[in-house]
């Protein structure tokens, strides 16, 4: 019979190799590029490694649960996006898709319920989180890993557009109010008057500039004809007699 007991971690010294050849042997497989990449003094991701579409996956490892993970996620994200062309130059035999930003994996001996919780708001880029135990199996070291959360988590996004209440019915039109069209027949008096209205009661004088009818070589009566415009008290079959 085949013991596993837990072996305590108190350095990621033994728990890197195990993660390097975790992703090595992935489905699909990746391609690891470097482990303990820092960038900064103190600051880095613990695997950096090219998944098989030329997006880049780093791996922040943990040996107990992170106080501020979001905000450390987020600036290794950071960096990683505002210098990607720095990240390439750097590994120039392998060919990264710039156009995607780098997959982020969070390895932890165990999700607390609190950090899921947190972890729900995070939307930068995708990110997966996995628990790992590093067990001694007949006198050998073994790495066991589990994914346990994925965000942005699809399903529950999908299930919450499912469970959101159907769109209430539009209302009909309620018929207006007595005061309504009494208050609309008042504005309507109050309207000024159409031109139409003005030429019909004789209000509006029409004149023909003469040098211009002159330069056109119609007369004054041709030109309203043309216009369509007929002047009260003026016979329209006037010209044609």
């Amino acid at each position: 019979m085949k013991l596993c007991t837990r072996v305590p971690l108190k350095s990621k010294a033994i728990l890197l190799p195990f993660l390097r050849e975790h992703f090595l042997a992935s489905d699909p497989p990746h391609e690891v590029l470097a482990t303990s990449f820092e960038f900064r003094a103190g600051e880095g991701v613990d695997v950096l490694a090219l998944a098989p579409e030329g997006r880049l996956v780093a791996v922040v490892a943990h040996l107990d649960e992170p106080d501020a993970v979001v905000d450390e996620l987020l600036r290794r994200l950071h960096w990683m996006i505002e210098n990607a062309p720095l990240v390439q130059r750097m590994f120039p035999s392998v060919e990264i898709d710039p156009t995607r930003p780098p997959r982020l994996v969070l390895a932890l001996p165990r999700l607390e319920a609190r950090l899921r919780a947190v972890l729900r708001y995070f939307t930068a880029t995708e990110l997966a989180v996995y628990e790992y135990r590093l067990v001694e199996l007949d006198s050998e070291l073994a790495l066991l890993v589990e994914p346990v959360a994925q965000y942005p988590h699809l399903e529950e996004a999908t299930m919450a557009v499912a469970a959101a209440p159907a769109a209430a019915p539009e209302a009909e039109p309620r018929p207006p109010t007595e005061e309504a069209e009494a208050a609309l027949d008042e504005v309507v008096t109050r309207q000024e008057p159409s031109v139409a209205d003005l030429v019909d009661d004789a209000n509006v004088e029409i004149h023909v500039d003469d040098m211009n009818v002159a330069e056109l070589g119609v007369s004054e009566e041709e030109l309203l004809e043309l216009l369509n415009i007929h002047l009260p008290g003026r016979d329209p079959d006037a010209h044609a007699r």
